[in-house]
């Protein structure tokens, strides 16, 4: 008949069940059915003019589909590859009942693992399968674009969200959209936050309304200002009016100021409190802030206008005590740019007061975020 050389499995919930042979026989692939075969050991043996078959709907291949791929073991929160895959017998039907994610299932897998056997031996080692079984594990990739969700949705949350982005980055959208819909909002929130702007943009386009404006709920105002930019008028409409009041606000200023010099580069959330407040006070709310910022170097204070009326870096306001009154410690000669800036301006500005980052203000000199030297070289760098 000729060399076996893959076999096709149904993608379907529970145990996946063999269902063909792909046989080539010189330069031509066939497929035959396996209730044809007869036994398989190290020859596959069917039976006589075994009956040609196509590639029906949610059928798979082993070698095409799952070797050398990677798999999200939701047992172990982790993604791992797959090496090989184990096969068992039932009563004449074959399944896929694992995948061999060992150092040992790449030396079968390149028919290494006799030559390998003497040497385990001799040195007394007792080297064993890595096998996972086949309902911990969530496929993968699949070429016809699909992926088989399982109910493992606190499995999937419990992996780092940067790793699973790194994954999901490398697969199709379709596969990243299925993904994300089966996790938690925070999870899919932290998820997408970790993923390249354009698979940003790519995702938040096919989710509903209501789904985006969860999902934009939970990112940072910076990054869905950068998703929102390239939604057209209605879409951005759609999402803003399902938003909370407070983000909802943040993001339209950010949309008004993207089309400024440096609006692109302003990240909102920065750290605030009142000129009267005292360093303890401060501390107490740095403590509740902090935790929904990616920036804290600096604490800015303003008056009862809101305006900006100074500064103070953490390390100094951690080492007074905490009933001092923020207006006797602070800076009050603060440099600071305007949306108009030039990024150039910006950097001179950096270098010479040697400042990680300066605050952005209106022409009323209330804050309205800041731009840091990372971000401004950053966006220089890549128009070089």
């Amino acid at each position: 008949m000729g060399v076996l050389r893959d076999l096709i499995f149904l993608a379907a919930e529970g145990a996946p069940i063999v269902t063909k042979l792909v046989v080539k026989k010189y330069s031509k692939i066939r497929m035959y059915a396996i209730a044809d075969v007869v036994s398989i050991n190290h020859f596959v043996v069917v039976k006589h003019e075994p009956q040609l078959v196509e590639l029906a709907e949610d059928e798979l291949f082993v070698d095409q589909n799952l070797l050398n791929k990677q798999i999200i073991d939701v047992l172990g929160s982790k993604i791992v590859r797959v090496n090989d895959v184990a096969i068992q017998n039932n009563a004449n039907t074959y399944y896929i009942a694992g995948v061999d994610i060992g150092l040992r299932g790449i030396f079968r897998w390149l028919g290494m693992e006799p030559l390998l056997a003497p040497f385990y031996m001799f040195f007394g080692v007792a080297h064993k399968p890595h096998l996972l079984p086949w309902e911990s594990i969530q496929p993968l990739e699949l070429s016809q674009g699909q992926v088989k969700l399982k109910n493992k949705q606190d499995k999937l949350n419990a992996i780092r969200p940067e790793e699973l982005a790194d994954y999901l980055e490398r697969t199709t959208i379709k596969n990243v959209h299925s993904i994300i819909d089966s996790l938690s909002k925070k999870t899919a929130a932290q998820v997408i936050g970790n993923l390249h702007i354009s698979y940003q943009q790519a995702l938040l386009r096919r989710f509903t309304p209501e789904r985006a404006a969860e999902i934009l709920e939970l990112v940072q105002t910076d990054e869905a200002v950068d998703i929102m930019s390239t939604m057209n008028r209605q879409q951005k409409e759609d999402i803003l009016k399902l938003l909370s009041a407070q983000k909802r606000k943040h993001i339209e200023e950010l949309l008004r100021l993207s089309h400024t010099s440096i609006g692109k580069l302003i990240y909102p959330h920065v750290l605030t409190a009142s000129y009267d407040d005292t360093v303890g006070t401060a501390i107490e709310k740095v403590k509740k802030s902090v935790i929904g910022t990616s920036f804290a170097h600096y604490v800015y204070i303003c008056n009862e206008h809101e305006e900006l009326i100074g500064v103070i870096t953490l390390y100094d306001l951690f080492m007074h005590e905490p009933r001092t009154p923020l207006y006797e410690i602070m800076e009050p000669d603060v440099v600071v740019i305007y949306p108009k800036t030039s990024k150039e301006m910006v950097i001179q500005k950096m270098l010479r007061y040697k400042m990680y980052a300066l605050p952005v203000v209106t022409e009323h000199h209330k804050i309205i975020g800041v731009v840091t030297f990372d971000d401004v070289t950053k966006d220089i760098l890549e128009k070089l």
